[in-house]
């Protein structure tokens, strides 16, 4: 890997460790609080190729189950992982390649088609994986941890637009910054 990769990785598990610094809103209703980590997650999926976001999402999970206080509200270790808010976790990997690879593999780039993709998984797919996850650890009926779960599609709705914006910006700089320095 070059050090433009290395730094590129190491600065948006930097973005989404401090959008985790920003206190999660509990709900009350569900365990899972409403928080803007995943809008890190989201932006390292469109801007890195499948194999370095998932080193990205995959490192910065990883220190979380170490026990470094990374995740929103300054927690962290193995706890976490296995505890009400686990499926999300694991559905923050999942998403994040998923994204990548078919954000990656396509010649579809308009910011429809992105933020379609941003949607299916990082809403859809996070917040399914987070809802079987939360009924096994609560023995709630699948239906009542849906409804109550609704609750997070229309903010994750936009974490997912301003992803795609951010990320479309920042492409066309980095493009732009690219053909300067090459002249």
């Amino acid at each position: 890997m070059k050090t433009k990769d290395i730094t590129q990785m190491a600065l948006l598990i930097a973005i989404i460790i401090v959008l985790g610094m920003i206190p999660g809103i509990p709900l009350g209703f569900i365990p899972a609080p409403l928080i803007l980590q995943n809008l890190g997650v989201m932006l390292a999926a469109i801007l890195l190729m499948p194999k370095k976001t998932a080193i990205t999402v995959g490192s910065f999970l990883l220190l979380a189950l170490a026990g470094l206080p990374i995740l929103s509200g300054g927690r962290g270790g193995y706890a976490v992982f296995i505890g009400p808010t686990g499926g999300y976790l694991v559905g923050f990997f999942v998403a994040a390649v998923l994204t990548s690879i078919c954000l990656h593999q396509t010649r579809f780039q308009s910011l429809w088609y992105k933020a379609a993709i941003i949607w299916l998984f990082n809403v859809g797919l996070v917040n399914l994986l987070g809802i079987i996850w939360l009924v096994v650890q609560t023995n709630a009926p699948f239906s009542a941890t849906f409804v109550s779960s609704l609750v997070f599609f229309p903010g994750d709705t936009i974490k997912a637009v301003i992803a795609v914006i951010v990320a479309d910006r920042l492409q066309k700089y980095m493009r732009t910054t690219a053909s300067v320095s090459q002249s």
